[in-house]
């Protein structure tokens, strides 16, 4: 039978393995960038774009017969996927209102339509808010309010001398967001993004600032179909991919020509491939050519079918 000093030391250790496990889950917790939860595309009449193009054209489900208006001046429509990931159109209902808060997204549509910025999920904005504010790094906290009496959205928007400006964000849900935007079936089979692409001018010193977020670095990547070359970036779930053309007349050249960098595109997920590809051919007349993409067998969408996003979608 163990004394009474054998059970205290068993004890003693076990709080002691136990407080260090916590610490060391609360360390990860702060130190990871959190989960990709959804792409932000801006585009210049959310209702159009939302029916005629990713609706009729390319078969995502809209739930809503009108975008929600925000207070601030910004319109909105959401295509949830299974995995609780969405594409979120935003455009503009007010301009004047929305210049004295968000004015990026006025400024963004006067010249481009397209893939603007992703968004990570964290579980404690203000942990994220500190770990970033420690690392000397410059990341404004704003509270964002649908409508009037509704919980905020907490944002966090960091500054990174190497990475496109305001790409980026981490947010905080409150608690009874997702009860309230559940995910919905889609008609092209997507059930979630796989990766977000986003070309930068010098992909070493962008891959360092995305290490200094959270993220850790994977395997590099040459892409035929979009001609470009890149490194891969792991977040809590779901993948960022850092990309410069290897070509000058290519799809990724293009993109820089006119945008110089920023979010090009994305890869989603698909539980029928040939489905998907059977109905966005059927709908915009164009066939679109099935290749070894980023993650497995895919096919590409261009940005011109898709309001300025270049879309993969690949096999489950």
């Amino acid at each position: 039978m163990p004394s009474n000093r054998s059970l205290f030391r068993a004890a003693t250790l076990g709080t002691a393995l136990g407080l260090l496990l916590t610490l060391m889950t609360a360390a990860f917790a702060q130190s990871g960038p959190g989960r990709i939860d959804h792409v932000r595309i801006l585009v210049n009449d959310v209702k159009t774009t939302g029916r005629d193009i990713y609706g009729k054209r390319l078969g995502f489900y809209l739930p809503e017969q009108e975008p929600a208006i925000f207070d601030e001046g910004s319109a909105h429509e959401g295509i949830v996927l299974f995995d609780h990931t969405y594409l979120e159109l935003v455009g503009v209902a007010d301009a004047d209102k929305l210049r004295c808060v968000r004015p990026w997204i006025v400024n963004f549509l006067q010249s481009h339509e397209g893939a603007h910025s992703v968004g990570l999920a964290v579980d404690s904005a203000e942990q994220m808010a500190d770990r970033l504010s420690s690392q000397g790094i410059d990341a404004p906290m704003f509270r964002l309010t649908p409508s009037a009496g509704a919980k905020p959205i907490v944002l966090i928007t960091p500054r990174m001398p190497h990475l496109p400006e305001g790409t980026f964000f981490f947010l905080q849900y409150p608690e009874s967001w997702w009860r309230e935007h559940p995910p919905h079936q889609q008609f092209n089979s997507t059930v979630g993004i796989a990766a977000v692409w986003m070309l930068v001018k010098d992909l070493n010193e962008a891959g360092k600032d995305a290490e200094i977020l959270g993220f850790r670095r994977g395997r590099s990547l040459q892409s035929d179909i979009l001609e470009a070359q890149g490194m891969e970036f792991n977040s809590e779930t779901g993948k960022i991919i850092l990309l410069r053309p290897s070509t000058t007349g290519g799809p990724a050249a293009r993109f820089a020509n006119d945008r110089g960098e920023g979010l090009m595109g994305v890869s989603l997920v698909a539980s029928d491939l040939a489905n998907a590809r059977g109905l966005i051919e059927g709908n915009t007349k164009r066939m679109l050519a099935v290749y070894q993409g980023f993650y497995g067998k895919s096919f590409l969408v261009p940005a011109e079918l898709a309001s300025g996003v270049w879309i993969e979608i690949v096999q489950k």
